[in-house]
């Protein structure tokens, strides 16, 4: 499994940019448990 991680981190490469995410403690009690959410570019994508 180590290895397909690798993999995948040497192939994405300098195909996709990291955004900064947040830490939302009121989304994060509602669902019961972390979440996360990152604003780039006007397009929200949430990670819980």
């Amino acid at each position: 499994m180590k290895q397909l991680i690798e993999q995948a981190t040497e192939f994405l490469k300098g195909k996709i940019r990291r955004t900064p995410v947040e830490f939302s403690p009121a989304l994060s009690e509602l669902l019961g448990q972390p979440a996360l959410f990152s604003n780039c570019a006007q397009e929200l994508s949430f990670f819980a």
